[in-house]
């Protein structure tokens, strides 16, 4: 019967095997080993890696690589999708083979999967990390300033606008249309308009509902839902209830009463604090951290026997400001809500609008803009019936009366273009060279620079959302 056994060998050379592959697991925690191409007869190269962080974001992102498995002291290159580009950046490993490096996403990085490339100038080592680009327009408005501007499209420009047409729309309820406003997480946001209370978050691209959530309430949203830090707010008017929930998959996290009036508007989201009315609450874990009452006289905001609930709030850096149906506007500290000023006034107005350490506003008849700090006019302007207004790139568009769109010097006022668009024109919103209002049965596209026309798609009909070369207006969603 054959021997099965292995063949032994002599002592002396088990010795040498065992002194070789200890020089050889050496070399590879010292980052030692050569490329594939001179690893030899048995030794396996070192597999380098990369580790972007975060994964996920717009154009000009900031994001860390952390890269291993490189040679000791070697030049390491980062390059952004192909090594045939400019390199991102580069630096040298550490004795290990390590090292971390900021790395900034191009200004012209389409929302889709991109990836960052580091490869090692002396191994010629490559490793990978894929990076998402994809923005948001997260609240009403798109920031808590109200700008109503995204910085962040490079899809959608006056060339590639022109063909923009309807993709998908939401079937509005029979008691009101909803309002699609808020994108994030490749999801579009929008809360219902009956009974029961619920989020609806659709696929941004194609409009498949991915999750309906309830929240307290038995009627409706107050505006469209506000999305940071994972989480869904809403306010329901109803009820007066803030409530959290998550933005992925729609589970309950928190919901806490309001003890001031009910608000129609939507939550606003700055540093961390979620406001609702004249309330500020943690925005992750709902706790409360102050608020003012509506009959606070002589502290702002005090309407006598029939006060607005609707109290327009904009934030800009640490400072929070309520624009009151008197007409008054008052400033309060974002973590604390001490009262910075009050500034009386005698007309009401449009929410404001705070950008540049300049507030906006339109009221009785005029456009505004003065010092956010001081209260100081700095320009206004004769206009009939100007609407709320967005600021972007140095200039001011509004609609005004007669259905026409106007844009002004932001610093001066002076008057640039007028467009006529209908017999009646929405809130601008702007991104990237291009105006967007809802007209008529219609959403209009307008140069930024001449208010030249151009486009007017059938749908929307109401104030635009821009993000990720899509626009969504209404109930519908667009695309070129």
């Amino acid at each position: 019967m054959p021997d099965r056994r292995r063949p032994r060998r002599s002592r002396s050379s088990a010795r040498r095997s065992a002194g070789l592959a200890l020089v050889a697991l050496a070399a590879l925690g010292c980052g030692l080993v050569s490329s594939p191409r001179g690893a030899g007869a048995g030794v396996r190269a070192v597999a380098a890696s990369l580790v972007a962080s975060p994964t996920v974001g717009p154009p000009t992102s900031s994001v860390t690589v952390a890269a291993a498995g490189f040679g000791a002291a070697e030049r390491v290159d980062v390059y952004f999708d192909s090594v045939a580009t400019t390199a991102a950046g580069s630096f040298v490993a550490s004795a290990g083979g390590g090292g971390t490096l900021k790395v900034v996403v191009r200004a012209t990085a389409r929302p889709k999967s991109h990836t960052w490339i580091a490869r090692g100038r002396r191994t010629s080592r490559q490793a990978r990390a894929s990076f998402l680009v994809r923005a948001s327009w997260p609240q009403v408005d798109y920031d808590a300033t109200h700008s109503n501007f995204n910085p962040y499209e490079n899809v959608l420009d006056v060339h590639t606008v022109s063909t923009l047409h309807r993709v998908w729309s939401v079937p509005p309820s029979y008691q009101c249309t909803p309002r699609l406003s808020a994108v994030a997480n490749g999801l579009a946001y929008v809360g219902s308009c009956e009974s029961p209370t619920m989020i609806f978050a659709r696929d941004a691209t194609t409009g498949v509902l991915r999750f309906s959530a309830p929240v307290s309430g038995q009627d409706w949203v107050s505006g469209p839902p506000t999305v940071a830090n994972g989480r869904v707010y809403v306010v329901t008017e109803d009820v007066n209830t803030l409530s959290a929930t998550d933005a992925v998959s729609g589970r309950p996290l928190w919901s806490v009463d309001l003890q001031t009036r009910p608000s129609s508007q939507s939550p606003i989201i700055a540093g961390g604090v979620v406001i609702a009315s004249r309330e500020a609450y943690d925005a992750v874990t709902g706790k409360f951290l102050w608020g003012v009452p509506y009959d606070d006289a002589p502290h702002g905001c005090a309407y006598g026997p029939a006060p607005s609930y609707d109290v327009s709030v904009a934030v800009s850096g640490t400072a929070v400001y309520f624009r009151c149906s008197d007409g008054s506007i008052e400033t309060r500290d974002l973590k604390t809500g001490a009262i910075r000023s009050i500034r009386p006034s005698s007309t009401d107005g449009t929410p404001l609008v705070v950008v540049n350490g300049v507030m906006y506003y339109g009221s009785a008849g005029r456009l505004v803009a003065r010092d956010a700090t001081t209260g100081t006019l700095r320009w206004q302007t004769t206009v009939a019936a100007a609407s709320q207004p967005a600021v972007a790139k140095g200039i001011a568009f509004a609609s005004i009366a007669g259905g026409k769109v106007a844009a002004f010097d932001a610093v001066t006022g002076t008057l640039k273009w007028t467009t006529s668009v209908g017999a009646w024109a929405s809130v601008p919103a702007v991104a990237n060279g291009v105006v967007y209002v809802g007209a008529p049965s219609s959403l209009v596209a307008l140069d930024a620079a001449t208010g030249k026309l151009l486009r007017r798609a059938a749908g929307g009909g109401a104030r635009a959302t821009i993000v990720n070369g899509m626009v969504y207006a209404g109930v519908d969603a667009f695309a070129p």
